[in-house]
């Protein structure tokens, strides 16, 4: 089973993004942070070592990219991260190395099913 970490202010999104991943043909087990702050305290549970994490570049108190630095996901290899903006950031999202790809709202339910599955497909067969 892999696990996702949504993390996006918007609840509509949260909720959306977690409807669209549990219906996937593979098990994920998901979980939902309201901003980078609650993120890192799931994250500093022992054992929670997400696969993937789905990251709001826009989010009040800590945006995605100060969550990113302190998370120290550039430098731990075991989570792949999409970033998730209304425009522009792409750019300055893939630069990022632990960022692999990037999800621009609105997003449909393909598109998010597509990279949630191409980013874990190896680790899941």
């Amino acid at each position: 089973m892999c696990r996702v970490l949504v993390i996006d202010d918007q609840e509509i999104v949260r909720k959306c993004l977690r409807r669209i991943i549990e219906r996937s043909k593979h098990l994920f087990e998901v979980a939902e942070a309201s901003s980078g702050r609650e993120a890192l305290r799931l994250l500093s549970a022992p054992n929670y070592h997400p696969d993937l994490v789905l990251l709001d570049v826009k989010m009040p108190q800590m945006s995605g990219y100060e969550f990113i630095e302190a998370a120290g996901l550039e430098h731990d290899l075991g989570a792949s991260v999409v970033m998730i903006s209304g425009s522009g950031e792409r750019p300055k999202a893939m630069s990022y190395s632990c960022v692999k790809g990037f999800l621009e709202k609105p997003f449909s339910l393909i598109e998010v099913l597509d990279l949630c599955e191409q980013l874990i497909y190896g680790e899941l067969e």
